[in-house]
């Protein structure tokens, strides 16, 4: 798999992979990616993506709620691979409202300073895996608010997988008010 790992290799791969498939523009995400190779019976790894999380509470008894309801009662964190979500069908939160962050350190303060208390919260680090996007995409499905809260650049924006309400106490970007900023929606 790593002989795929060079860009210009791999680009030209899946754009091959996309004309067998009658695709016409290739596609560049993770998610559409893996769903390209799997069309033509190739299983990308299962376990390589994942999101980390705290205090989230999906309901039922599978081995994923039951072992995110451990890690809750623990008030620590937990990170789901891929084929954990793959296996856990029912809906993943209790909660109406779930938090999103971009960066580790603000989970691992409110796992400091909350414990179990903490609501449940999604940390992204940085760009969204493909876990992580599959997560918040469900959790919005099931009707969960998932609101985030990070930088407001241009990777954010540019990134296409779940709508995300926006929560930046900033309310700027680049000195200037934004209006998208704030209680709007936009695409992560």
């Amino acid at each position: 798999a790593h002989r795929l790992d060079p860009r210009p290799l791999r680009r030209l791969i899946v754009r091959g992979l996309a004309h067998l498939a009658r695709i016409e523009k290739p596609p560049t995400e993770s998610a559409d990616v893996r769903e390209l190779w799997e069309t033509f019976g190739v299983t990308l790894d299962p376990y390589s993506s994942d999101v980390l999380v705290l205090g989230l509470h999906p309901p039922g008894q599978t081995p994923l709620a039951t072992a995110l309801k451990a890690f809750r009662e623990a008030g620590t964190a937990a990170r789901i691979t891929l084929d954990q979500l793959d296996r856990h069908r029912d809906g993943l939160s209790t909660d109406p409202v779930v938090f999103a962050c971009e960066n580790p350190s603000v989970l691992a303060a409110a796992a400091e300073q909350l414990g179990p208390a903490s609501p449940p919260l999604i940390c992204v680090e940085g760009w969204p895996s493909t876990a992580g996007r599959q997560l918040i995409t469900r959790l919005v499905a099931d009707d969960v608010r998932v609101c985030y809260h990070g930088d407001y650049d241009t990777q954010i924006q540019t990134a296409a997988a779940a709508v995300l309400a926006w929560s930046d106490d900033r309310g700027t970007e680049g000195g200037g008010n934004n209006p998208a900023v704030g209680t709007d929606t936009a695409a992560l």
